[in-house]
């Protein structure tokens, strides 16, 4: 994840307009998923965001620290869900048995787990130069799972390390490694590649794309795969022209902007039964004879759409087996 930040800041860019952070958007090589925790502004890095969820039911655990508010089942997988006010022992905020927690779903290593926060807002673009050193005025959590603050549009941003916060710490290969100032460290780029090793850059309609791939699952739950990705890149284009003529970010940074993208995606028949015409333009594509026909169907919502398939098929092959 942090190998494409750095993939980002070597690629060309050639956008003129300004980004959230007052730099230009040519600049933008860091992007945050921002959120509030106990009345301050927070910060966490993209790359490490899965998606976005709301849910008030999580399966408790006995003997887990206080800071763990159960275990949640998220499309079929188990993840632990943290209370970050709890961890970080800030002000217990009430709420009611039947209110929905805003949750991030992180990558963390190879783990996914969840963390509840207040509020979440949305997506900030930013240059990696504008990111400031920890200060321990800026916030009541501890100095080392900070990792800089950002000020945007006269916001303070504390970004957090959520590496630093949720993983694992490795004392035994640390204790093999060379010892590290402190000012080398800070030095360093994340993700560097290895010395020798020269990564070849990313191109701006690559990172362009996996960016607006990420916050498509953030966002929306919408997650390209083979099938979907030629769709996207095509919408993509079509997405940034419409964009850069009303002088706007190209990337998500709202549930409104990636609904907004996903449009064009969804059949005009959503919900509902297919009409005459787009009937007739399935039944061409169809073959003439069958004796046994497959058809999966993926979700398709109240199944309005599936109805219309299978009676479609029917009627195209009469003597034929549906499965």
């Amino acid at each position: 994840m942090e190998t494409l930040l750095d993939d980002y800041r070597e690629a060309d860019t050639d956008q003129e307009f300004e980004g959230e952070s007052g730099a230009r958007k040519s600049e933008i090589d860091f992007k945050l998923v921002t959120f509030t925790l106990a009345g301050r502004q927070y910060g966490i890095d993209i790359m490490n965001v899965k998606e976005i969820s709301k849910a008030n039911r999580f399966t408790y655990v006995p003997n887990a620290p206080a800071f763990v508010e159960g275990v949640y089942n998220l499309r079929g997988e188990i993840i632990t869900i943290i209370n970050l006010r709890k961890m970080f022992h800030l002000p217990a905020q009430e709420r009611r048995k039947e209110d929905l927690a805003n949750i991030l779903i992180l990558h963390i290593q190879d783990s996914v787990i969840g963390v509840i926060v207040d509020a979440i807002e949305n997506v900030l673009g930013v240059h990696s130069k504008d990111i400031q050193p920890r200060h321990p005025l800026f916030t009541d959590i501890q100095m080392k799972y900070i990792s800089g603050v950002i000020e945007v549009k006269e916001k303070l941003y504390v970004i957090l390390d959520v590496d630093r916060v949720f993983g694992e710490e490795e004392e035994k290969e640390k204790d093999e490694l060379p010892a590290v100032s402190e000012k080398q460290e800070e030095a360093a780029p994340r993700g560097a590649a290895p010395a020798g090793k020269k990564k070849a850059p990313a191109t701006k309609d690559d990172l362009a794309f996996q960016f607006i791939r990420d916050t498509l699952a953030t966002f929306a739950h919408f997650y390209v795969d083979a099938g979907n990705e030629p769709w996207v890149k095509e919408r993509l284009r079509e997405w940034k022209t419409l964009r850069e003529r009303s002088r706007k970010d190209i990337q998500l940074q709202s549930l409104n902007d990636a609904e907004d993208f996903l449009d064009p995606f969804f059949s005009p028949y959503t919900g509902m039964l297919w009409g005459d015409e787009y009937r007739a333009a399935f039944e061409e594509i169809l073959w003439k004879d069958a004796d046994t026909v497959k058809a999966w169907n993926p979700g398709t919502g109240k199944g309005s759409e599936a109805f219309s398939v299978c009676a479609i098929l029917r009627l195209k092959f009469p003597s034929a087996r549906l499965k």
